[in-house]
């Protein structure tokens, strides 16, 4: 009998993937090639998300039976929102009238409040814009004085620009200044900020999709024709 248990004993440890007094194995990271790299965006809001995946995100009551976001598929005589290229939905965080109200707190980009849309020149601080239902442009205005608190926000989340540019601008008495045009790009994901937007006391972010960007522009110019054959 203690011979036959000897031999148990032996045959155990021979065949044991691992003796009892080796190291435990590394773990492998495996890198897959194939695998998405996340899409830019603005905080949860990612390019190429769809419309309904905002919207569910961004719900919230507001006065009577209005509800945010404020997109333009739902409330298409809105004077911010409003569109009329086909698939091309505008929306806001806010409704028109919020943005009267005392006290109001626009939305922030950077912990940077965007401006009021009543003194951004171009009617909104910030609007997220969709062609088919994909997100596919973030555009944020904000205080030129917060530029420099913008692009230093903006490198330490995509780091190095792709390329850095100056381009002249005016005022309203004619003068030309020098102003910052910062770029980023990976993919079809892009990113722009302008030093002086639209104004020189505004700088603008623009978050995009190139090629839905391209074929937004397109329609944009086909409706653009299509209404001047009418006049």
């Amino acid at each position: 009998m203690r011979k036959a248990a000897v031999l148990t004993v032996l045959i155990l440890c021979t065949c044991s993937p691992r003796s009892f007094g080796d190291p435990p194995r590394p773990h492998l990271e495996i890198h897959d090639p194939f695998a998405k790299e996340e899409r830019w965006g603005l905080k949860l809001d990612t390019l190429g998300e769809s419309l309904g995946t905002f919207k569910v995100r961004h719900l919230r009551p507001a006065s009577g039976k209005d509800h945010a976001p404020f997109c333009s598929d739902e409330k298409p005589s809105g004077a911010v929102v409003k569109t009329d290229v086909h698939g091309v939905v505008n929306c806001t965080l806010d409704l028109p009238y919020e943005t009267l109200d005392y006290g109001y707190k626009p939305p922030t980009v950077a912990e940077i409040p965007t401006l009021h849309p009543k003194h951004s020149p171009y009617g909104y601080g910030l609007i997220y814009r969709f062609l088919d239902s994909q997100l596919w442009r973030i555009e944020a205005v904000v205080d030129t004085s917060s530029y420099q608190r913008l692009r230093a926000a903006a490198e330490a989340k995509w780091g190095q620009p792709a390329e850095v540019s100056t381009e002249e601008v005016k005022n309203k008495m004619g003068a030309t200044f020098q102003a910052e045009v910062v770029r980023w790009a990976r993919g079809n994901d892009r990113v722009e900020l302008r030093q002086a937007s639209g104004s020189l006391d505004t700088a603008k972010i623009v978050i995009f999709d190139a090629m839905l960007d391209s074929e937004a522009l397109k329609r944009e110019k086909e409706h653009a024709a299509k209404a001047a054959r009418d006049m």
